[in-house]
């Protein structure tokens, strides 16, 4: 029986920019942000053992790149991880990340590099060619389809992202693990997150370990800030025609909801891998928007 960590990426990508350098420093903060997440877990050969628990490790966020550069930095990140599975967003910016993550040269403007270009599942034209980990946070995607998820809608969609990450945040013990709050905030104690992202903005060049667990931190108090929309009366949540609700946060929520496909990347592989289990001993299963 043998051990080994596998990683898996969220990423929320942003409308293609022109570039930090053109914009001031309001604009920064007013813009929306390109986020990505590195998520681990342990993955085993063993047949009998079940995967549950996932760790967040790195979080980036940027302001003002374009669709070439989130590409690049997205490529970087693989090189680094090497990562099992990627969740994109295609709205936004998504689909043009996507038409770019496909080019075996990747530019940033300052340089450029040889890749192997990241694909979909079902990227024919590419098959062989390139590195099939990428996955859309979309109801039509092979990833998810192959689960058997029978969802409306990609309301229903967003809906089970957050049940499974409350679910894992609500586990004794805990299903999901995060590093230890950064040293950068000191005695600080802000107020809002997007008090936390436009201090962050300010210290962009200031990387390293301590500046991906910040990261992290913004994460998690925007994730907090993240509420279900309220019908008309400001009473009750509303709900769609599929009894979905939509969520809404009066801040930023990027770089939460670049941690929250990360995880539910986490959820589909340990979907997958227990389906597997199942089905080689026998048993079997039906995973729905019930099953956890």
């Amino acid at each position: 029986m043998s051990y080994r960590w596998i990683h898996v990426a969220g990423v929320d990508a942003a409308q293609g920019g022109v570039g930090r350098t053109r914009l001031d420093q309001s604009e920064i903060n007013k813009a929306d942000d390109f986020s990505m997440s590195t998520w681990r877990m342990l993955k085993t050969d063993d047949p009998k053992a079940r995967v549950d628990t996932a760790e967040l490790v790195n979080l980036i966020r940027y302001t003002g790149l374009t669709d070439k550069q989130q590409s690049a930095v997205v490529h970087r990140m693989h090189e680094k991880f090497d990562y099992e599975l990627i969740v994109l967003d295609p709205g936004g910016g998504g689909l043009f990340v996507r038409d770019e993550l496909r080019e075996p040269i990747q530019r940033t403007g300052a340089e450029e590099f040889q890749v192997c270009p990241i694909i979909t599942r079902d990227d024919e034209q590419l098959s062989g060619v390139g590195d099939p980990v990428l996955a859309f946070f979309s109801r039509a995607d092979t990833w998810i389809k192959d689960l058997g998820l029978a969802l409306e809608s990609d309301s229903v969609l967003i809906n089970k992202a957050h049940e499974v990450f409350r679910a894992a945040l609500d586990a004794r013990p805990q299903r999901v693990r995060f590093p230890a709050r950064s040293e950068v905030w000191g005695q600080m104690g802000f107020g809002s997150a997007d008090q936390m992202r436009a201090w962050l903005n300010d210290a962009q060049n200031d990387q390293g370990a301590a500046r991906a667990r910040a990261e992290i931190d913004l994460a998690l108090v925007q994730m907090a800030q993240v509420g279900r929309k309220l019908d008309r009366d400001m009473k009750r949540p509303h709900q769609d025609r599929y009894g979905m609700y939509e969520y809404t946060s009066g801040e930023k929520k990027d770089a939460a909801y670049g941690m929250l496909y990360g995880y539910f990347g986490c959820w589909m592989l340990m979907q997958e891998w227990e389906l597997s289990r199942q089905k080689d001993s026998g048993d079997e299963h039906v995973f729905s928007m019930q099953s956890v």
